[in-house]
C-alpha cells in the first residue's frame, strides 16, 4: 500500500489576531460548534487549541490534493482522546474528497506546539 502525508505550520500570533479582530467570523466558519466549545477557556478562546486544530485541518487537506480552492473546513472535526491524542473525523464534502483521493478512512494525526507555532502532520494509506 502507498501512503500520503500532509503537514502544516500555524503561527499562534495569526490566530490571536483572528480572535481579537475582524477575522473572528472566518475563524468560526473554519471550526465546528463542538470545536469552538472545546477551545473555550475561562478567559475566552484558547489560541493554542485553535491553532492546533487549524494546523491539523490544513495537514488533512494536503492529503486530498484538493485543487478547487474550496476547502470544507467544518467537514473535518478535530477532537482529543481521553489521553489528549488528537483525532480526526471526516463528514460531508471532506469525506467525499478523501474517497475521491482513494484515502483510507483512518487518518492518523500528530500535533505539537512550540513557542509561537503549532505544527501538525496527517498520514493516510491509499487504497489500491
Amino acid at each position: 500500500m502507498n501512503g500520503r502525508i500532509g503537514v502544516d505550520l500555524v503561527p499562534i500570533d495569526r490566530v490571536k489576531r483572528m480572535i481579537n479582530g475582524s477575522a473572528i467570523s472566518a475563524l468560526y466558519a473554519m471550526l465546528t460548534e463542538k470545536e469552538v466549545s472545546e477551545c473555550r477557556r475561562a478567559g475566552g478562546l484558547d489560541e493554542f487549541s485553535i491553532a492546533g486544530r487549524l494546523a491539523i485541518k490544513e495537514a488533512v487537506f494536503k492529503l486530498f490534493h484538493c485543487r478547487d480552492g474550496v476547502l470544507p473546513w467544518s467537514d473535518i472535526h478535530v477532537s482529543s482522546t481521553e489521553g489528549g491524542v488528537p483525532a480526526v473525523q471526516l463528514s460531508g464534502r471532506a469525506a467525499a474528497l478523501a474517497k475521491g483521493a482513494n484515502l483510507t478512512s483512518d487518518i492518523a494525526v500528530s500535533l505539537s506546539h512550540d513557542g509561537d507555532y503549532a505544527i501538525a502532520v496527517a498520514v493516510s494509506l491509499v487504497d489500491q
